[in-house]
This record gives C-alpha cells, structure tokens and sequence, in this order.
C-alpha cells in the first residue's frame, strides 16, 4: 500500500512538471526583407522589438513590486499576442518572445506552430 501511495505521488509529480516546461519554438527563418518590413510596422511601438534574426519582442511589466503574474494570465495575454494580432508575422517565419518582468513572471515564444496547435486544443 505505502509503494502504491509513492509511486502515484511520483507520477503527479512528473506530470506537474511537464506543464512547467517551457515551449521551445523552431528558430525564426525570415528573409532580411520581411525583417525591415517589421521594424517599419513597429516603429511607433517602443515597446516591440525586432531582432536581427528574427525575434519581435515585448516586455509586459506589472505596475509595482506588491503585485505577482499569474499562470492564466500570462497564457491569456501571450496567446492574444502573438497568434491574434501577430500571426501574419509569424506565417513570414518570425517567432515572438514575451517577456513577463516581475514575481511570477517568465518568458513566452510562439510559433506558428504553437499558435496553430493551441487554436486546435
């Protein structure tokens, strides 16, 4: 009885740990073209940056250090990013990096890929 309670406590643990683990999306695979075609869409965005080798990032800070950033809406604001109002971008081959600055926070990439698997789901 006392191996079945540990060994059912080992696979949650397990399983638990997979959804920590962070997607890793296919390099960008843009043309350099597509590239300043980017940056002059985001010039009058400070906060989007398009990266030499195809990364357009963002920087979502939380309003003070009393506040911490939760698991749904760090999902929910990545997803509305990257797969609704960047997806062209990202049928052009750019992957995007959200970064989520303060407690609980973490760094998002989608793909096309992801964004298209997750729409299934």
């Amino acid at each position: 009885m006392k191996f079945k309670l540990i060994a059912a406590t080992s696979m949650l643990s397990v399983l638990a740990g997979c959804n920590l683990t962070n997607y890793e999306p296919t390099p960008p695979n843009v043309t350099p073209e597509n590239i300043e075609i980017a940056r002059q869409a985001f010039s009058e965005v400070p906060e989007l940056k398009v990266s030499d080798d195809g990364y357009i990032s963002y920087v979502a800070s939380l309003p003070s250090s009393g506040y911490k950033w939760q698991t749904t809406t760090i999902k929910k604001i990545s997803y509305e990013w990257s797969c609704d109002n960047l997806y062209s971008f990202l049928e052009m081959g750019f992957v995007t990096k959200i970064f989520f600055k303060g407690k609980g926070g973490r760094e998002e990439y989608f793909d096309k890929a992801r964004c298209d698997a997750e729409e299934t789901n």
